[in-house]
């Protein structure tokens, strides 16, 4: 059973503790990081928070929930660790508009891809002292040490995407921090992302400028994302593919238990891609979170006859770039080559066993790569255009595949 569905007594503690360790998700929003998450929170010793980032608002509302379905006041998980941590009542959500505070200021809301750099030339110096940014890290630590203890988990599953929480992860000694990135063919993420604001309808017409705006939006936190990897170093962080990701989900997860220090597999099925999935307790997340009982674990394809032609042509050629480094076509064909990952493959690149030398993904390689040259996220980059916004009610739905 995995350790989201079991209770624990907390640890009982001597000296300094040890650095919890936390395997960090990013990515752009629709591109599979709560598939990853959901499938993640499946393994023993793995405890899945789902978009943690979110739970300081969450906290400020009666009916936020958890990914088992009731409250997160009401969670047999949940209601011990925010009263162990963050204490109760009023005193719980002081401290919940506090930290949110320190959120907005510190790591932004919007366009975070801007604070990246800033953060990563800390790293070697510290947090400064009595700083918002301060302030929020210790906060932060403190509630991830609370959920180590009262779940006894080993690894810590947080998706909260943004590239600036994974580099403040990387500034943090309280943190054993192990990034892996998510991406995914941007057509694919841009179409997901006007479907769900046209309410799951294809448009029948064009939204170039919508498009435009998004695929930047892509391109900008990828960028991001590699600079946080670089960071990182390879034997701290992870590459992947959607598309493999779905393609191979038991061995990815597999290899992605070994890369975080606790191997694991996930309980196999007699069906193809399917996973038998238990309830986690995921504080956000789009809506697949909720998912229980027998899961195919599938590609959304839909972006391929359903895309508008020129909100594609947009897409293609804004991204197009990046799409290619990362292994994309600029046809409808989204990878370069089918991916053929075995077992014995995803360890062995888990384990960063990988004779691959070129910057892009090369058609040989599996669901998980280390590319050695990423492209740099250029210092003093414009804001550019307006961030798309998603919607996001007080569970976290965002529906997606």
């Amino acid at each position: 059973m995995p350790v989201s569905c079991r209770q624990f007594a907390a640890r009982p503690g001597s000296g300094s503790p040890p650095p919890t360790r936390v395997l960090y998700v990013l990515g752009i929003y629709h591109s599979g990081t709560t598939v990853l998450s959901n499938l993640l929170g499946q393994l023993d010793g793995f405890f899945s928070v789902g978009e943690l980032r979110s739970i300081w608002r969450k906290l400020t509302l009666p009916d936020a929930r958890c990914g088992c379905g009731t409250t997160l006041q009401q969670c047999p998980v949940w209601s011990p660790i925010l009263r162990s941590t963050l204490g109760e009542g009023d005193d719980r959500v002081a401290f919940a508009r506090t930290m949110r505070g320190q959120q907005r200021e510190a790591l932004r809301e919007s366009h975070t891809w801007l604070r990246v750099r800033s953060l990563l030339d800390r790293r070697g110096k510290g947090l400064p002292v009595d700083t918002p940014l301060a302030r929020y890290a210790r906060g932060l630590a403190r509630l991830y040490r609370g959920i180590a203890e009262e779940t006894g988990a080993d690894v810590i599953v947080d998706s909260s995407k943004e590239p600036t929480d994974a580099a403040l992860l990387l500034l943090m000694p309280e943190i054993d921090a192990r990034v892996v990135q998510i991406v995914r063919d941007p057509r694919g993420t841009v179409y997901s992302i006007l479907r769900f604001r046209d309410g799951s309808a294809p448009a029948a017409q064009s939204q170039c400028r919508r498009s435009a705006y998004a695929a930047l939006s892509w391109s900008a936190g990828n960028l991001a994302g590699a600079a946080v990897r670089r960071a990182a170093g390879p034997a701290s962080s992870m590459l992947l593919r959607y598309e493999d990701v779905v393609r191979f989900p038991c061995e990815t997860i597999e290899a992605l238990a070994e890369f975080a220090g606790q191997p694991a597999r996930l309980a196999t099925s007699s069906e193809p891609c399917t996973v038998t999935m238990h309830p986690t307790h995921t504080v956000g997340g789009n809506n697949n979170r909720f998912r229980t009982g027998p899961v195919q674990v599938r590609e959304d394809t839909a972006w391929r006859s359903d895309m508008h032609r020129l909100d594609w042509v947009a897409v293609s050629t804004l991204c197009a770039p990046l799409m290619t480094h990362y292994g994309y076509r600029l046809t409808r064909r989204t990878l370069a080559e089918p991916a053929s990952l075995s077992l014995r493959s995803a360890s062995a690149l888990a384990c960063g066993r990988t004779g691959d030398t070129a910057g892009s993904i090369p058609a040989r390689s599996s669901a998980l790569v280390r590319p050695r040259h990423d492209p740099v996220l250029p210092a003093g980059a414009p804001a550019g255009p307006p961030p798309v916004k998603v919607a996001d009610p007080a569970d976290g739905h965002r529906p997606v595949r």
